[in-house]
């Protein structure tokens, strides 16, 4: 009975210790979501209940700084984009000096040259023409960037970029005029020039006279050997295997394989002509195709159009219309040059002809009952 007892009053204080921990532990619990919402809440929110900026605003600021620095470098690596192109623009007049220099260069004139070059007029209109758009364009620039600095406060930039680029302007039309003058000038030179090298070739005047065997029947050769008429009918000639029998020539007498010659034709009232050299070696059967590849070297009239008969054919401009054509020779360097007599300029010169032989003068006439005739340049002096 005692045992029942004691055993009975310890389970009844160990149930009540229990209950009264249980609770104690159960109070302790229910305050937990108050220290794990305070956690979960945002941390600005913390911070604007302690006094402070929250870390939005703060983060919000920092993107502002970022923002304004990006476009702070952004601007200027566009200003230094901008001040390049004008400096690179500025620049140009001193290139395009330097490579007119080099063309005019004496020392260079010993180089190649194409079969038709232009000439250092027409490389000056080039760059005239160059520097008119590199005008326009910084026009454009300036009017951008204008539209730019009225934005902007005036003293950030003391000079601005709209007043380099007016001064370039400036520069590039001052340069535009100097290469004007510069033109009229080479004109000027180019004119004496081609004086010259005519001159200098009438003293190597040959007295050239025409081969009747090589002649096509319907070219009447004069006695003396210096002209020939487009008659309307054929003649009767002799066969002779070096005649031409379809294309309306005839052949110089002579041929050079060594020296410079020259000659001129006063072409008449022919309209269909072709003057120049030919290697002996050419066909004389058959339609001819007139060029150096076939083995000619001839400037022609045809029509009204004058032409040098490169492959494909080369269009010649000329001011005057030529009674007169000089061809001069140059077997060594290999060049035939044909000249205007009436107002002494140069028509074409080919280059690097690959004679490999014997040339002979060559004369071709298509326009019938017109006369050509080999000029004596002694007698006229």
């Amino acid at each position: 009975m005692g045992f029942h007892s004691s055993n009975t009053c310890r389970l009844r204080n160990s149930l009540e210790s229990n209950q009264i921990t249980g609770i104690l532990w159960r109070r302790e619990i229910s305050f937990l979501p108050l220290w794990t919402d305070r956690w979960r809440r945002p941390t600005d929110q913390i911070q604007e209940e302690n006094g402070g900026p929250s870390i939005t605003e703060s983060s919000k600021e920092m993107d502002k700084v970022l923002l304004r620095n990006d476009n702070e470098k952004a601007e200027v690596s566009e200003h230094k984009g901008i001040i390049a192109n004008i400096l690179a623009l500025g620049s140009l007049p001193m290139q395009l000096c330097k490579k007119l220099i080099q063309t005019v260069n004496p020392f260079e004139r010993g180089k190649k040259e194409d079969s038709h070059p232009e000439g250092i007029i027409a490389m000056i209109s080039e760059l005239i023409q160059t520097l008119k758009k590199t005008i326009q364009t910084l026009r454009d620039l300036n009017k951008f960037q204008l539209e730019n600095e009225n934005g902007k406060k005036k003293d950030s930039q003391p000079k601005g970029i709209s007043a380099m680029i007016s001064e370039l302007i400036q520069t590039l039309k001052k340069t535009i005029q100097t290469l004007m003058d510069l033109k009229e000038l080479q004109k000027e030179n180019d004119q004496l020039r081609n004086e010259l090298e005519c001159s200098r070739a009438r003293n190597k005047s040959d007295d050239i006279t025409l081969d009747a065997g090589t002649a096509h029947p319907n070219l009447c050769i004069a006695g003396d050997k210096k002209s020939l008429k487009h008659e309307a009918q054929p003649q009767k000639v002799p066969p002779h295997p070096e005649r031409f029998d379809s294309t309306v020539c005839v052949l110089g007498s002579e041929g050079f394989a060594s020296g410079k010659h020259y000659w001129e034709v006063d072409v008449g009232s022919s309209t269909y002509w072709d003057l120049g050299v030919a290697r002996k070696s050419i066909e004389r059967k058959g339609k001819l195709s007139l060029s150096p590849k076939q083995g000619f070297w001839a400037l022609s009239l045809n029509g009204g159009d004058y032409w040098a008969k490169t492959d494909p054919w080369t269009r010649i401009m000329v001011q005057k219309k030529p009674k007169k054509i000089g061809v001069y020779l140059d077997y060594q360097d290999r060049q035939v040059t044909f000249f205007s007599v009436t107002d002494m300029s140069v028509l074409f010169t080919f280059n690097d002809c690959s004679f490999s032989e014997e040339v002979y003068p060559f004369f071709k006439n298509s326009h019938k009952e017109t006369t050509m005739r080999i000029s004596s340049i002694k007698e006229e002096e």
